[in-house]
């Protein structure tokens, strides 16, 4: 028996010396820079500011955190668009539409639209967006097809090229599929994305 305790405490000793080590490890990692940061501001329609975006990248790719209000509740297509312009906006001529200065779809490498299709997805492609009943959004995305840092050896599109880039809100939801689109529907808001 006299034999066994001091195995234990041993067995303790290794196991506290793991953990520490670990916890060093982690703490380590939380500790590394950000590597690049950028921001989107995004207003309606109307122009009346409604939110932002903030673009954090990683090892890995990028986090984008979304904080918006003042928006219809249920699930809302959003993407990266190719042209950081948000007009026209405001008071539009007949046949007009709203941000359509804006481009395309983000798709640098021409792949089609969407993630359940083949082929897909475009670097600018995310999840929808689901708004509470009492219109505000709060969520993260993740996106490991763009970077934030210019001839970065990633094998992902970098975002900001001679037109820059932009977000749109659209109107209905992406279904993921169909092209070039998604059937995302009208567009609801804009921000242009600005490095920080």
């Amino acid at each position: 028996m006299s034999r066994i305790v001091p195995m234990l405490g041993m067995t303790a000793c290794l196991l506290g010396g793991t953990l520490m080590s670990f916890t060093a490890s982690a703490q380590d990692e939380a500790a590394d820079p950000v590597l690049a940061l950028a921001e989107a501001p995004f207003v309606n329609t109307k122009g009346e500011s409604i939110g932002t975006a903030v673009f954090t990248e990683g090892p890995a790719g990028v986090v984008i955190s979304l904080a918006l209000e003042g928006l219809s509740a249920g699930d809302h297509a959003i993407h990266i668009h190719s042209a950081g312009d948000c007009s026209p906006i405001g008071e539009l001529q007949e046949g007009e539409g709203y941000f359509t200065n804006t481009g395309g779809h983000f798709n640098p490498d021409e792949h089609n639209h969407g993630i359940l299709s083949e082929g897909g997805a475009h670097a600018g492609d995310l999840p929808n967006l689901t708004v509470s009943v009492d219109g505000t959004a709060k969520t993260d995305m993740f996106n490991d097809r763009i970077t934030l840092i210019e001839n970065a050896d990633n094998g992902r599109a970098y975002l900001f090229d001679e037109d820059g880039a932009a977000m749109i809100l659209h109107e209905g939801t992406d279904d993921y599929i169909s092209q070039p689109t998604g059937a995302a529907g009208g567009r609801v808001a804009c921000a242009v994305i600005g490095k920080k």
